[in-house]
């Protein structure tokens, strides 16, 4: 299908993940662009400053013929060739630029004998200044629920915990952030940027709205920074107005998850360090983590926790296991982390709808979501 992507019908097309093809340089993907999208660019970052240049010293025509000379011949035919591949291996999908101009329009005209794709109308710039709409807009129509709960009780984990069904959706925000939201959660590795970061954000609210808007969306209680990121600050304040459900769990047991989700749950997500073993990049990893707290902690708590984590490690090789560091996590979750939860909670108190173990919280959101179908129905 050749043809443009209309302005009129871009957010339903996005809220389908569709493939999409960057065809904007290096330089400009790196900024920010779409998840999953492709950067094989018409362009080069060099390419494309001499042809800037040219624009400014002799006019459109000139450029356009110097960038016909530079893209030309067997650098042409790799570039479509490339552009093609894509396109085989992607099936739905578009092409944009910057802005919908020419270079969109170029590569769409050098596709269109093998594979006619359609481009985006406005390119970049139309696609985020629809997603930063959604994000504005989009917590004052569907209907959502954030969950709650101090630092272990495994809050990540309920939101996933209704699998597919189309009543119950939810954003993992952390996901999308690469980052878990504390000194301790930079184990994704780099963090998107953060228009990249808003605008998986704000697919992720057109695929609710377009395709699930009757569902209850579920978020995390998150403060208004992730990592490196930051919550939009129209969808955080409309975060910080919703009803919340709270995840009670006893201190042992979010011990556990603390254990589950940091130590075993890591292998596959710390980045390689050649020669280390699991052990030894996981404390390089907490006694990095621990120093950004330093400040907060105060230097005899911070060296204090810092001896017990060493002395965790040391332990684990010899126990063959990760229960010795059960001793710094329970003291940083009661000394630390649940100082400042009971103090955020009491803050929102009156936003709790339920609160319970994570099973009967589970049972009352399925309620609630029944309940409300129920007088719909009426």
């Amino acid at each position: 299908m050749q043809g443009l992507i209309p302005l009129t019908s871009l957010g339903l097309f996005l809220s389908s993940r569709p493939k999409l093809i960057d065809v904007r340089s290096p330089r400009e993907f790196s900024q920010g662009s779409i998840a999953d999208s492709v950067n094989l660019p018409l362009l080069t970052d060099e390419e494309r400053h001499l042809i800037g240049i040219e624009y400014k010293t002799k006019g459109q025509q000139a450029a356009l013929d110097l960038g016909h000379r530079l893209v030309s011949g067997d650098i042409k035919r790799e570039r479509i060739s490339r552009w093609n591949s894509a396109v085989q291996d992607q099936g739905h999908c578009a092409l944009f630029c910057a802005r919908g101009g020419l270079r969109s329009q170029i590569s769409q005209d050098w596709l269109s004998t093998t594979n006619p794709i359609p481009r985006i109308e406005g390119g970049y710039k139309a696609i985020r200044n629809v997603l930063l709409h959604e994000i504005e807009s989009a917590l004052s129509v569907l209907k959502s629920l954030v969950v709650t709960g101090t630092t272990g009780s495994g809050k990540t984990h309920f939101l996933f915990r209704f699998g597919d069904d189309p009543a119950i959706r939810s954003i993992d925000l952390e996901r999308i952030a690469k980052h878990r939201g504390s000194a301790f959660g930079d184990v994704y590795g780099v963090q998107p940027t953060q228009a990249s970061f808003e605008n998986s954000l704000g697919i992720s609210l057109l695929e609710c709205r377009f395709h699930f808007p009757d569902s209850l969306l579920l978020l995390e209680d998150e403060s208004s920074t992730i990592g490196r990121v930051t919550l939009p600050r129209p969808f955080f304040q409309k975060l910080l107005a919703l009803p919340m459900v709270e995840i009670v769990l006893p201190l042992e047991q979010r011990v556990s998850n603390i254990i589950q989700d940091y130590f075993e749950g890591t292998r596959e997500l710390l980045p390689d360090v050649e020669g280390a073993s699991h052990q030894e990049k996981l404390e390089n990893y907490f006694l990095r983590s621990l120093t950004k707290m330093r400040k907060k902690l105060g230097g005899a708590r911070f060296e204090a926790l810092r001896a017990k984590i060493a002395a965790g490690f040391q332990d684990q090789g010899a126990a063959c296991s990760f229960e010795p560091h059960r001793v710094w996590i329970r003291e940083l979750l009661q000394d630390y982390y649940d100082k400042y939860y009971l103090n955020h909670i009491e803050r929102h108190r009156d936003r709790i709808r339920f609160s319970g173990p994570p099973d009967e919280v589970a049972d009352w959101v399925s309620s609630y979501v029944e309940n409300a179908s129920s007088r719909i129905v009426e």
